[in-house]
């Protein structure tokens, strides 16, 4: 009796070897001084509207605006009363990732001024919206929440990232940043006890981006222009002066720092008063 004649053998397919990451040479590496000779001030700038924010930031070392929105264009040079030196043409979020990243556009200055970076969040948004797709099948998100839970939050926070790297590339060439914000009260989670107010550049702070730590993590000063002896009494009554100055360490109820300037408190009692920068160094 014959034997049945076995069905043809399938050929074996192998799957295709992942080539091995072409091997890196080390770098050799020395030890030196760990020094910021050279090196910008990065510089943290919120209060209130009509505080001054401007008018301090005009009183840097030679500086250069990147005018977000319309506030200062009333302002005048402290000492001098000329207008201010602003870049032109700046209409949405991708314009000032241009004038930022652009060879030579600041030599004639030693400080940049983005003022504010508050509005240059929100110009962020429709700029999100236009360039990250919500899936690579969809078209264009119609806002934050198209994203998913929680997704839209982070696109900001990286996108708000992006601008701080463009402004290391500033601050290594030796020019000085400040970013100019409004205030805001937030609430804060506290692990010890119930939760409080404190004051601070009003960003993005959520679990899922906080915009706003990023900013201050990044500065080297982040100041506070608020009135001095200000004290509240029973009854929620407020007592004090109206003498402006500006806070470089931190209290309790609001954000501040500096790596640098040990002072507290640093007198802004007039629109020509530079003494913050001063106590950097910078002027």
């Amino acid at each position: 009796m014959a034997l049945p004649t076995p069905p043809p053998r399938k050929p074996t397919v192998t799957a295709a070897a992942t080539p091995a990451p072409a091997r890196r040479e080390a770098k050799k590496f020395t030890v030196g001084a760990w020094s910021s000779g050279g090196r910008g001030e990065k510089v943290v700038l919120y209060a209130e509207s009509g505080m001054g924010k401007t008018t301090l930031a005009a009183s840097a070392p030679a500086p250069i605006f990147v005018g977000i929105d319309d506030g200062g264009a009333r302002i005048k040079d402290p000492v001098t009363g000329h207008d201010l030196n602003r870049v032109e043409g700046i209409t949405d979020f991708q314009d000032v990732r241009d004038v930022l990243s652009q060879p030579g556009l600041f030599s004639a200055g030693k400080t940049v001024v983005i003022d504010t970076v508050t509005a240059l969040q929100d110009l962020s948004i429709p700029y999100i919206l236009r360039v990250i797709p919500v899936s690579q099948k969809s078209g264009p998100a119609c806002n934050l929440e198209s994203y998913g839970y929680g997704k839209g939050f982070r696109h900001v926070y990286d996108t708000m990232l992006g601008i701080l790297s463009l402004a290391d590339n500033l601050t290594a060439q030796g020019l000085n940043v400040v970013m100019i914000a409004q205030n805001e009260v937030m609430r804060v989670a506290n692990a010890e006890s119930e939760d409080f107010l404190k004051e601070g550049p009003r960003l993005q702070h959520t679990s899922q981006g906080d915009v706003a730590s990023l900013f201050r993590e990044w500065a080297d000063h982040v100041c506070r222009i608020g009135y001095q002896g200000v004290v509240v009494k029973a009854k929620k009554a407020v007592e004090g002066c109206t003498t402006r100055a500006v806070f470089v360490q931190p209290e309790l109820w609001f954000y501040a720092k500096s790596r640098t300037i040990t002072q507290p408190v640093i007198s802004f009692e007039n629109q020509a008063d530079d003494s913050l920068w001063k106590f950097m160094g910078i002027k």
